[in-house]
């Protein structure tokens, strides 16, 4: 006997989470999120990590074809101290494939001026690092040490090229080999005098700079932290780094001539002169940092690193 049918249109009645499932449920949902976001995290800032390693890279074939295609010189680091000096960055534009940016330049005329716009605002992309910033973050303009005239328009970057003991050196003349980096103010050095060898001479690698709301000087926020246009070649801080400081002691450190990331781990990438890429670790003593930014010193490196 077939068991009876509810009548037409009767309500069945169904049971629905109670109050305390429904917490259960949420707090679960918290606890693998909770278990789940270190590894996510972990996995973008490695990505970030692998998008500055292919940076550099990148920077580091732009300096070799340079460096052949003007007789052996790598690229001065800057040609002067003023506003209408150009960087290391910008004469390797057109072996970056950014020649329309480099050719845009106007000689004689200030780097903020909007005759330079197209060469010294537009953002390459290959030199921002994704672990600092974006690549649509903007930067002041240097004002030859006074406050910027042109605030927040500039093309910022995040490499800095191994000048040697400090990130002016060059300014008053020198050129030693035994105690300069390869890439510094005025710079003109040849392959056959990096006598260090090619694989063991730092090229390029991540620049420290200074969290922003740091400075408190109107005009100088950028200035004081060291990352002012990347274009241009009047601030030292924002284009080369020194190794005889070491590593910055934390990411407030105010010593700006160092180099530095803000990579996981205390790690700061490097391209040396033979286009190979490596992490450096800050715990590396600064002598052996020091002696893998001179081009020429003699010093024998025996420690791993």
């Amino acid at each position: 006997m077939r068991a009876a049918l509810p009548a037409f249109g009767a309500r069945r009645s169904f049971r629905g989470f109670t109050l305390v499932e429904l917490l259960v449920v949420i707090a679960i949902i918290a606890m693998l999120v909770t278990l789940l976001l270190p590894a996510v995290q972990s996995a973008r800032e490695s990505a970030r990590r692998s998008q500055c390693q292919n940076n550099l890279k990148q920077i580091g074939l732009a300096i070799t074809l340079y460096t052949d295609a003007h007789g052996e010189v790598l690229p001065m680091g800057r040609d002067d101290t003023h506003q209408f000096s150009v960087s290391w960055a910008f004469r390797i534009l057109p072996f970056m494939e950014d020649a329309a940016i480099h050719d845009s330049f106007v000689e004689g005329v200030r780097v903020e001026d909007v005759k330079n716009s197209m060469a010294m605002r537009n953002t390459v992309t290959s030199y921002i690092c994704p672990s600092r910033r974006g690549p649509d973050d903007v930067v002041d303009f240097d004002n030859d040490d006074s406050a910027t005239r042109t605030p927040k328009s500039a093309a910022p970057g995040d490499y800095a090229a191994s000048a040697g003991p400090f990130a002016q050196y060059g300014n008053d003349g020198e050129k030693n080999p035994a105690e300069s980096g390869a890439i510094y103010t005025r710079s003109q050095v040849k392959l056959r005098q990096v006598t260090d060898g090619t694989s063991s001479t730092l090229l390029v690698g991540d620049r420290h700079v200074i969290p922003k709301g740091t400075s408190t000087r109107r005009g100088f926020e950028d200035y004081d932290r060291g990352d002012t246009a990347f274009l241009s070649g009047d601030n030292p801080w924002t284009i080369f780094g020194a190794t005889a400081p070491g590593f910055p002691t934390s990411k407030f450190d105010t010593n700006i001539d160092k180099f530095g990331s803000e990579h996981a781990g205390n790690v700061a990438q490097f391209v040396f002169l033979d286009v190979h890429v490596k992490p450096i670790n800050y715990s590396i003593s600064a002598s052996v940092l020091h002696a893998l930014g001179v081009i020429a010193d003699g010093v024998v490196i025996n420690e791993t690193y």
